[in-house]
């Protein structure tokens, strides 16, 4: 089996450095706009062209000025050698999550019948800080077939306060 690389690896690694450098911010802004540059069409092919060297990969680079840093420069140059530019959308996504976690943050889906108005959702939000004992960010996701009420998603977690949920859990008592 072929020897795959992670993005986790990367990003496990960047993190770490950034914190230490205290500049998490700095790397995430670097991520962000490395991944914008990467979705660019024409970047792109140039990056894939099979008869472009190394070289004048990394001086496309060097053009841009990001070697003003030389971690984020160093780690640039890394991806490009080992053929793992096109990485950096999960690099930059795995990143976000190690940045959440140090600082208290936890991401979830609040799945609702109808679209919730941002007081509704801050209000949900609020409620599940306590549970989760985590400041919570959210976006609201609609599915009708819930009927009414929330589910919370988190990664490995979920709170159904949902009709459909409710109808189910008296259903599965009626059949004990």
């Amino acid at each position: 089996m072929k020897n795959k690389i992670s993005p986790n690896r990367y990003s496990d690694a960047i993190f770490r450095i950034a914190s230490e450098d205290r500049n998490v911010d700095e790397w995430k802004d670097f991520l962000k706009n490395l991944e914008v540059a990467l979705s660019d069409i024409e970047v792109r092919s140039f990056l894939e062209g099979p008869k472009i060297s190394l070289s004048e990969k990394i001086d496309l680079f060097k053009k841009a000025e990001i070697e003003e840093d030389n971690k984020q420069f160093s780690f640039l140059k890394m991806l490009l050698e080992r053929n793992h530019i096109f990485m950096t959308g999960e690099i930059l996504q795995k990143f976000n999550t190690l940045l959440d976690k140090s600082r208290g943050i936890r991401r979830a889906e609040i799945i609702s019948a109808f679209p919730l108005s941002d007081l509704e959702v801050n209000n949900i939000n609020q409620m599940l800080n306590g549970i989760v004992d985590a400041e919570v960010h959210s976006q609201n996701i609609v599915d009708r077939s819930i009927l009414g009420g929330f589910i919370a998603k988190f990664d490995d977690q979920m709170l159904d306060m949902s009709f459909r949920g409710k109808l189910n859990q008296m259903k599965q008592k009626i059949l004990e």
